[in-house]
């Protein structure tokens, strides 16, 4: 028993120490630290990177300061870091999106500074910090891209273009809530004009951006600023103008304040002359032709077109849209078909006509002789006169037709090319998986006597290498034996002879290999061949 007290006794100094040392669990509560002459006297020889919880003693045996309770000290939150595997999937993951670069490490010798400053490795993950300017990142961003595309792009209102295979956004979608606003709130005023002069002003002045200041579409270079405004001015300017919405084709709701003015000016007020001109404005100029000269506008211009029986403009519109490079939809291909209709019935209806007038000049006694009956270039001749549309008009319905099949022949061949590019991806991911199995196949059992027959076929590459279907090959050209032999009629074989002229045989069957005997009777030798095994085995235990 004295000796527990002694030895009890002979700790509490120590104890002392770890009590009134920092724990690295609990934070500091800025308590004063309570000091005894037992802690001054003796050193402590506990470290502040362990200590035991104040807990593993009594407390009445420690000092006297009040601790601070667990619920008035605010706890750190416990962050949980990732495993060795969930680390490594990781890495692996980041390791097929960003390849990394080609260029070699830094030496070792190099300064150590910062990791974004130096481009150092810092970190496990920082390793593909060299990568960011590597040209197959872009590549594999769009693969990323298009993946998560395929997953969530119909959830979020995005749809694949048919011309290039891109995902889009349409662009209503894309406006913001200050625009948004704005383009309600022009289209009520646009509504609550009366007449089509007040209409045509108001888009000269809202969605063209014209003013009596300015006459131009485009600002003038010439009238530009030399010197920038006061650094306070230029400020107050744009935190004036932060809330407002800019007019003019450079605006984001210009190509829907276009179609919604055309559309006005057509419909509401009768006036497709007025609409067009409208059109021809914005298609003078590159800025409003590129932002406003959508798809949707060249489909209205086209019915505009057609229905004013203007089938030639309406194949220049149509070509004008092929050279543009505005995408052709469903919509305007049922429109080019609706004319292809409308083309044929006349045909129909002037060959019937034809038709009627020749039964008519047959059943009348008073029509002179002949009158009925007419060679194929006459009545071909016949029937183009009573056709409603002339033979421009037909020469551009044909060239309308060809329009329509290279657009379709364009969007087929992307199509495959994005499918054969689909294939080739997937067969290369079939191939590098393949590899990646055989070599760990390798790794895991590898083949000694199979790859010392490669490398010594490598070392001796003026040796001619034959594979088997050569050997059979050259027995079928070797001369037949004679009768001398007993084998009159059969093909002797050939031997193959090394450098030296010694004949080589053939090889055996992999599966054929002595030093893996599985026969119950074996001899000494094939006993003492099995205890003692071949150099190229010595991995074998």
């Amino acid at each position: 028993m004295q000796r527990v007290l002694a030895a009890t006794a002979r700790l509490r100094p120590a104890t002392r120490a770890f009590s009134s040392s920092p724990c690295w669990c609990q934070p500091d509560s800025g308590a004063p630290e309570a000091s005894t002459s037992a802690a001054a006297t003796e050193p402590s020889s506990s470290s502040t990177a362990y200590s035991l919880p104040h807990d593993a003693f009594s407390s009445a045996e420690l000092d006297a300061a009040p601790r601070p309770s667990a619920r008035s000290v605010p706890r750190q939150r416990q962050r949980q870091t990732l495993s060795d595997a969930e680390a490594r999937a990781f890495a692996d993951l980041l390791g097929e999106l960003l390849p990394r670069s080609t260029q070699p490490p830094a030496t070792p010798a190099a300064p150590q500074g910062r990791a974004g400053a130096q481009g150092q490795p810092s970190g496990m993950f920082d390793i593909f910090n060299p990568a960011a300017h590597s040209p197959d990142v872009p590549e594999g961003v769009n693969k990323v891209q298009q993946a998560l595309m395929r997953r969530v792009g119909h959830k979020m209102g995005m749809h694949v273009d048919e011309s290039s295979g891109k995902w889009e956004r349409k662009q209503r979608s894309e406006l913001t809530e200050p625009e948004t606003l704005e383009l309600d709130r022009l289209r009520e005023e646009l509504f609550a004009l009366r007449s089509d002069k007040d209409v045509l002003e108001w888009g000269m002045r809202e969605v063209f951006g014209y003013t009596d200041a300015r006459t131009g579409i485009l600002a003038d270079p010439a009238a530009l600023p030399i010197s920038a405004p006061t650094p306070d001015s230029h400020v107050a300017a744009a935190a004036a103008d932060a809330t407002t919405v800019a007019r003019g084709p450079s605006s984001r709701i210009f190509p829907d304040l276009l179609l919604l003015l055309f559309l006005v000016l057509r419909d509401a007020h009768a006036n497709p002359h007025a609409a067009l001109s409208v059109f021809s404005l914005a298609a003078s100029n590159p800025f409003s032709y590129i932002n406003g000269c959508t798809t949707a506008l060249y489909l209205e211009v086209l019915r505009t077109r057609w229905a004013q029986g203007d089938v030639e403009q309406f194949q220049a519109g149509l070509d004008e849209m092929r050279s543009g490079g505005v995408p052709l939809n469903d919509k305007v291909r049922d429109l080019v078909r609706a004319v292809g209709e409308a083309m044929r019935a006349d045909e129909e209806r002037a060959e019937l006509r034809v038709d009627a007038a020749l039964a008519s000049a047959a059943s009348d006694p008073s029509a002179p002789p002949g009158a009925a009956v007419l060679d194929s270039a006459e009545r071909e001749a016949r029937v183009l006169r009573a056709r409603f549309f002339g033979p421009r008009q037909v020469r551009a319905w044909t060239q309308m037709e060809r329009i329509v099949e290279e657009n379709l022949g364009e969007l087929e061949r992307a199509r495959r090319a994005r499918e054969d590019e689909r294939w080739h991806a997937a067969e290369r991911a079939r191939r590098d998986r393949d590899g990646a199995e055989r070599d760990q196949a390798l790794r895991e059992r590898p083949d000694f006597v199979s790859r010392a027959a490669t490398l010594a076929d490598e070392v001796r590459p003026q040796r001619e290498r034959r594979v088997p279907r050569d050997r059979f090959v050259a027995a079928a050209a070797a001369p037949p034996s004679s009768d001398a032999d007993g084998l009159l009629g059969r093909l002797a074989p050939k031997l193959e002879r090394d450098e030296d002229g010694n004949v080589v045989l053939p090889k055996p069957p992999p599966f054929v290999n002595q030093y893996k005997i599985r026969r119950q009777n074996r001899t000494r030798e094939e006993k003492a061949r099995r205890d003692h095994k071949h150099p190229a085995l010595w991995w074998r235990k």
